[in-house]
């Protein structure tokens, strides 16, 4: 063997973590800053341009810095190591599927109980009207009165946000962090990372209940589709609830408002159904 040969060393995934966090932010700023104006002089003042702004942003922040980690660790000749990944039946896929549309509701109605509770009081006024105006504009480009920038905002904020979102905060940050620090510490990256990265107060039980959930989903099928689907499938949902109660609807509860007897059942159905799952597949392996 050759002396001055060395075998290749394992990543740090602490610094390698911080690296990708760094490169989601440059990649997103720098990919808003060349798109929006692109799309100004195509657009002009119509809903098109911040489309094609949260497109790029979604790319740069989500889709960009998880291929670059793939290709940083593919010239170490090393891979991102992935979750154990159990054999599963269709009664686990079914349940571990069941978990967000059981448990969002009880927190969508927390979000908006804690949404009136701040407005009530007038705490953070600047920054409830940050929110406001967020939610006023994603209104304007889900009823935009062009079929195109409908269908391109469908794709935006459905297929493409959902699958974008699951590659970084499930596919890449909860894999590098569940590597370097262990999974429990994995799935609070992950959720946190999620919930931050959507920037709403009002909405926080919300965003930490999903994150959790998909977090929760992939930790225990090892998966990456399966939490593509599940986020898919409540982008969909909310996107249609949302769309058929028309303009103006967007940033409110998006499901029928049920007794909080109601939704507290629903939630413990849906986290004891995932909870049988999880069991279900310990014991197995």
């Amino acid at each position: 063997m050759n002396q001055n040969t060395s075998p290749a060393q394992p990543p740090r995934y602490g610094t390698e973590l911080g690296w990708v966090l760094f490169v989601s932010l440059l990649a997103g700023i720098t990919l808003a800053a060349l798109s929006i104006p692109s799309a100004q002089k195509l657009f002009g003042s119509s809903v098109g341009t911040p489309l094609v702004g949260q497109l790029f942003t979604t790319l740069g922040l989500f889709v960009v810095p998880g291929l670059w980690l793939r290709t940083r660790l593919e010239r170490q000749q090393l891979a991102l190591p992935a979750l154990a990944a159990p054999k599963l039946s269709y009664l686990h896929i079914t349940a571990f599927l069941l978990l967000l549309p059981t448990t969002i509701p009880l927190t969508e109605a927390l979000s908006t109980s804690l949404h009136q509770w701040i407005v009530d009081n007038g705490f953070w006024p600047e920054r409830m009207a940050a929110e406001k105006q967020q939610a006023a504009l994603i209104d304007k480009m889900l009823f935009s009165q062009q079929p195109a920038f409908r269908w391109l905002a469908f794709f935006v904020f459905v297929p493409f946000a959902a699958t974008a979102e699951e590659f970084f905060f499930r596919g890449t940050l909860q894999r590098l962090a569940s590597a370097g620090y262990g999974a429990t510490r994995g799935l609070l990256v992950s959720t946190l990372a999620f919930a931050l990265a959507h920037q709403s107060i009002t909405q926080l039980p919300f965003l930490l209940c999903a994150g959790f959930s998909l977090a929760w989903i992939y930790q225990r099928t090892g998966r990456l589709w399966m939490v593509i689907v599940a986020h898919l499938l409540h982008n969909m949902t909310t996107y249609f609830i949302t769309t058929s109660a028309g303009p103006g609807s967007y940033g409110h509860s998006t499901f029928p408002m049920l007794s909080w007897s109601v939704l507290v059942a629903l939630f413990a159905f849906g986290a004891g159904l995932t909870a049988w799952a999880s069991s279900d597949l310990m014991k197995r392996s």
